[in-house]
């Protein structure tokens, strides 16, 4: 039961921080600010996860005590393996496809394989 109300409470973290920082993405994807605005995503989403894993971790330990350490450590964590996590899958996925894999328009399969290949290594540092 434990593992279950983790996994939903991550993936609703997960939507919350995309939420949070989702109408200020830029409206062209190749702009300046792309960048900006990608690292405040990574930041954003893995520490809004790892503070909710972390927090749900130390409520789990049973004192508010260690339900604040783990909410800061896991907010802390989360944030930096999201980054690290969105830096490393972006650049596996550009050396498989090339630089300009998502400058191309429409969907298209190899987009799809690129951006899991974006955010596997993300979910799992996040994780980790």
């Amino acid at each position: 039961m434990k593992i279950f109300l983790m996994f939903v409470v991550g993936g609703a973290a997960g939507l919350l921080g995309w939420a949070l920082v989702e109408p200020s993405a830029p409206a062209q994807f190749n702009s300046p600010d792309w960048q900006r605005w990608e690292l405040l995503f990574a930041l954003a989403t893995g520490g809004v996860i790892g503070l909710c894993l972390g927090g749900l971790t130390g409520l789990y330990q049973g004192s508010r005590a260690h339900l604040l350490i783990g909410a800061l450590a896991g907010g802390a964590l989360g944030a930096v393996g999201a980054v690290m996590g969105l830096s490393l899958g972006g650049a596996v996925a550009q050396m498989v496809f090339g630089e300009g894999v998502f400058l191309q328009p429409g969907v298209r399969p190899d987009m799809i394989i690129a951006r899991t290949l974006v955010f596997a290594p993300f979910g799992a540092l996040i994780g980790l």
